[in-house]
């Protein structure tokens, strides 16, 4: 479970619309922009993938703290590959 994926080609991002993606983004992330989070979403959802985006409020780039959140690992256990 990677805590931060960057990728500038949004044409490969259909390649994983069939693995269910759950990804978080601080709104005040001054290192990566919530754009580019936001854009990778949108292109997500115009292949049919099966994303969930959660904007956090007023964090930054550190959301390391997620990881110590049992949601997370039970979401995680409970998705299948379509």
């Amino acid at each position: 479970m990677p805590s931060a994926i960057c990728c500038n080609d949004s044409t490969q991002i259909c390649r994983i619309s069939h693995i269910p993606v759950w990804t978080f983004h601080g709104t005040a992330d001054d290192i990566i922009l919530i754009s580019e989070t936001e854009r990778l979403v949108h292109r997500l959802k115009q292949c049919n993938g099966n994303v969930t985006f959660s904007r956090l409020a007023n964090e930054g780039h550190g959301i390391q703290y997620l990881y110590e959140d049992k949601r997370i690992f039970d979401w995680l256990l409970k998705q299948k590959k379509r």
